[in-house]
């Protein structure tokens, strides 16, 4: 049921949870919290997800729920909670070393800008065995090295990144790859970005064969990613091409797409065909498609030049808008600029 609130129709999903959230009374109190959250995750409210599921954490218990909870106080900006509730995070007996309270010191402080603390508290995380196999904890002391200016050992950092397999439940390496190339982007790396581009693109290409064993579905998910990764890589004619047909899936990429569709137009010098596609999406009104939809609108705003608005569409919508997305967008560098963004993003 937990990944039908993520599914291919979140509006479905949107409907079912609604429906049973009017059933109160046939359903264990447990069940019934969960249902609340589902619901809240599905339509991407993050303080309702949040406040779901500090329900859930303090009726159940337990690490994975904490950890679920901590996470959900940084995309709602609630820092200093989140600080306070790993300070004194220690791994149980039974449990595999991870770098839990490190990672969220460091992501903490690169949300608020704080390119030092994020450098100290990633490379805290070498002291945890198989360290370099935690794909986040090398993102994380590659986004500390970018934010410092620590350019001393960052290549042969990303190159180290690039040359593993991430691994582990729901972990893309195209994804990690891709994550690493908008982060040296966003901070005017060109050269590693386009590497790592590169890399997230051959990696790509060579789960095609796979990925069409899962039918129309899984070939358009490569389509959509292609499509993004040539606009990343400068190839904007080739992306137009992929990204012009709407998605399979009625989701939060679909909402992207279109995104990736107008800045593409826009760098082939039909500002026209952005403005359109913006203005449908600002008709668009399927609340689950929201945080999709705001951040589409956001990248169109500011490859048409006008950062100002990017940011102010993302804080009209700032509820649905998880703020871990953002120091990767490289295609709101601009926006995030604004002092308006650099506030909300600092957690004010």
């Amino acid at each position: 049921m937990a990944d039908l609130a993520f599914s291919d129709d979140p509006a479905k999903a949107v409907r079912m949870f609604a429906e049973l959230l009017q059933r109160r009374r046939d359903m264990p109190a447990d069940k019934f919290r969960q249902i609340i959250y589902l619901h809240a995750a599905a339509v991407g409210d993050i303080p309702a997800s949040l406040a779901a599921y500090r329900d859930m954490t303090k009726a159940r218990g337990g690490r994975d729920y904490f950890v679920g909870m901590v996470r959900l106080l940084v995309a709602a900006g609630e820092y200093s909670e989140a600080l306070d509730s790993v300070a004194h995070w220690k791994t149980g007996l039974a449990e595999p070393a991870r770098p839990f309270r490190e990672e969220i010191v460091a992501t903490v402080a690169q949300l608020r800008g704080d390119g030092t603390a994020m450098l100290r508290a990633s490379r805290a995380m070498r002291r945890y065995p198989g360290w370099e196999r935690h794909h986040l904890a090398v993102l994380l002391e590659i986004g500390g090295r970018v934010q410092t200016g620590t350019t001393a050992g960052l290549a042969s950092r990303v190159d180290s990144l690039l040359a593993s397999e991430p691994r582990g439940f729901r972990i893309d390496p195209v994804s990690v790859y891709a994550s690493a190339g908008d982060l040296l982007q966003r901070h005017g790396h060109a050269a590693l970005a386009r590497t790592a581009w590169t890399r997230a693109l051959v990696k790509l290409d060579s789960t095609a064969p796979r990925a069409a064993l899962r039918g129309p579905a899984g070939a358009d998910s490569v389509r959509l990613s292609r499509g993004r990764l040539l606009l990343s890589l400068g190839r904007k004619a080739e992306a137009r091409d992929l990204l012009v047909t709407p998605a399979l899936r009625t989701d939060r990429r679909e909402m992207l797409r279109q995104g990736w569709l107008g800045v593409a137009s826009v760098r082939l010098g039909d500002r026209a065909a952005a403005q359109r596609i913006e203005r449908v999406l600002a008709a668009d009104t399927v609340a689950a498609l929201r945080s999709g939809r705001v951040m589409a609108r956001a990248i169109i705003a500011e490859a048409l030049g006008n950062p100002s608005r990017a940011a102010s569409l993302v804080l009209a919508e700032s509820t649905f808008v998880d703020r871990r997305t953002m120091p990767g967008s490289w295609l709101l560098r601009a926006a995030q600029s604004d002092a308006r963004l650099v506030r909300w993003l600092s957690g004010h």
